[in-house]
């Protein structure tokens, strides 16, 4: 499965009105990330730690909260940003993010998780849907929430994903032996690299030939 793409999608509805008339945008992007599936889900659905990764945000404040569903006033220094949203989560593969008031006529965020079965790599999928009215510049718009989804991507790599290539591992140092060791290390050889899970974390080693 490969996500690594940007994906822009923008199409316009033509009414009688003029006043009536909007642009609809549906973008995405998508990476993979080494982590563990259940920290990255609670790190991106808690609320607090958004100020950490989501582009020129400043804070947010609980409004109220019901269901499972919660009510968030955000202050931003991006004027395109959602002033209130509402916040689901479903099961531990899908964060909704749902604009009650702001810039545009209608955004909703949505952040997916897959997991293709190895240990600690996960791809995140963030999709963003807006619809704005036809006077807007699409270009600008597209532009906007382009840059908006690359600074996310990379702040959440900055913050979450493990280098790929570690040349440096110390040793551990267990109590318990060998089967105190196999409890947090785990070594996978491959055909051209090296992988090794210790604590959590996944490093990779290339196999020179």
């Amino acid at each position: 499965m490969k996500f690594s793409y940007l994906e822009n999608i923008i199409s316009s509805t033509k009414p009688k009105s003029r006043r009536d008339e909007r642009i609809h945008m549906l973008l995405k992007k998508a990476i993979k990330i080494y982590v563990e599936e259940d920290a990255i889900f609670k790190y991106i659905s808690n609320y607090k730690m958004w100020p950490e990764w989501i582009p020129d945000l400043k804070n947010v404040t609980l409004v109220s909260e019901s269901g499972g569903c919660c009510m968030l006033k955000l202050s931003s220094r991006d004027k395109y940003a959602p002033k209130k949203l509402e916040l689901m989560c479903s099961g531990t593969s899908l964060i909704r993010m749902k604009q009650v008031d702001g810039y545009f006529k209608k955004y909703i965020e949505e952040i997916r998780f897959y997991n293709e079965g190895v240990p600690n790599e996960v791809y995140v999928v963030i999709t963003i849907d807006v619809v704005c009215s036809a006077w807007v510049p699409k270009s600008m718009i597209s532009k906007e929430i382009s840059r908006y989804l690359q600074k996310t991507i990379k702040a959440l790599k900055d913050k979450l994903e493990v280098p790929e290539e570690r040349k440096d591992v110390p040793a551990p140092c267990v109590a318990g032996g060998v089967e105190g060791i196999q409890k947090i290390l785990t070594v996978i050889q491959k055909p051209d690299k090296l992988e090794i899970l210790f604590l959590g974390k996944l490093y990779e080693f290339p196999l020179g030939r």
